[in-house]
This record gives C-alpha cells, structure tokens and sequence, in this order.
C-alpha cells in the first residue's frame, strides 16, 4: 500500500502558528486565534500538526532535492619512515609532561 501525501486544514496557517507559539502563547490561545481565521480545531490536534510539521516540513513527494555531497577522506598523518607509533605520538603533543 503506497503512503498517502499528509494532508491538514492547518498547513496555510503553520508559519502563523509558529509564530504565536515563539511569541509564548499557549496552544489553547492558537486554537482561538485560528478559530478568529475561521479554521476550528483543537489543542491537541496544532501540537500534534506542529510535531509532525517539525519531524517531517515537506509532504511525501514534494522534497526538496538535495544535492548528492561526497564524502571528503579523512587526511592520513605523514609518518616519518621507521617510526614506531608511540614516537609519532610524543611528537605531536608538545604538552606532555616529562
């Protein structure tokens, strides 16, 4: 079965909404100030929207590409030949104490 695209009366208003709630204001204050708007709703229903909007902004299927990044090696220390391993380590760290 292929997931359907996510679908809610409160997606005009998620810029709003987060918004009153940077500002302080509690869900049930959003709820009436959507109510203003016309758009009837619960508290319980804008948190879970808000969570849902902050674990996944975009519907299925309308993400943005990224684009593809290469990973980048990690650089290789040069190691002067015949060192052993706890040489090169006391060579690089000028603090220790003698």
């Amino acid at each position: 079965m292929k997931p359907r695209p996510f679908k809610s009366l409160l997606i005009p208003f998620t810029e709003q909404i987060k918004a009153w709630r940077r500002s302080g204001a509690t869900w049930q204050e959003v709820v009436d100030k959507l109510a203003a708007l016309g758009c009837k709703t619960y508290p319980s229903a804008v948190c879970r929207f808000i969570g849902r909007v902050n674990r996944r902004p975009y519907p299925r299927g309308a993400e943005p590409q990224s684009q593809s990044v290469q990973p980048v090696p990690a650089q290789q220390h040069a190691k002067k030949e015949g060192e052993k391993p706890l040489d090169y380590v006391e060579r690089i760290d000028p603090y220790k104490i003698m």
